[in-house]
């Protein structure tokens, strides 16, 4: 019997999103700090402040979604993992690829991500164009018998030991 486990609704990726923007909170919060420590002057350029504060977020969320945990702390919590078309692992650039697009549909087409209440993989524009969804390993597995079509064969390595 092969297992499928099902995709993450808009709601807990929602609460999945606000964990991991407490959490960049407090990253930023030290980041900030620790500028402004070592260069006072360096706080004076908004910009440059925000560019180094966007790599930051940047690197957090396609390392984690590219690791072995293949999701943010907040998706960790909640039990939801990233993952491609075929169900592996994503590499750096796909999660780089994601992070960017959702960076824009965020600030410019917000009501876009909506997109995640419809439709069979629940997936948003960034998931569409990154080609990657997210599942949710913490809700029950859907039996798949073998005789059944399916595109792909469920390849998910729980790793239970994330915290």
């Amino acid at each position: 019997i092969l297992l499928k486990f099902p995709y993450a609704g808009f709601l807990h990726r929602l609460l999945a999103a606000l964990i991991d923007g407490f959490v960049l909170l407090f990253v930023d919060t030290v980041f900030i700090c620790a500028l402004y420590v070592f260069e006072k002057s360096c706080l004076h350029y908004s910009f440059f402040t925000f560019f180094l504060i966007l790599i930051v977020n940047w690197f957090y969320c396609a390392m984690l979604e590219s690791s072995r945990y293949q999701a943010t702390i907040g998706k960790q919590y909640l039990g939801l993992i990233v993952v491609d078309k075929e169900r592996n692992r994503i590499s750096f650039f796909r999660a780089t690829v994601k992070y960017w697009v959702r960076l824009v549909v965020s600030y410019i087409f917000a009501p876009l991500h909506l997109l995640m209440c419809f439709g069979k993989e629940k997936c948003g524009i960034h998931n569409f164009i990154s080609k990657t969804r997210v599942l949710n390993v913490d809700d029950q597995p859907q039996p798949i018998s073998r005789n059944q079509d399916i595109p792909y064969l469920n390849k998910i390595h729980l790793n239970y030991d994330r915290f």
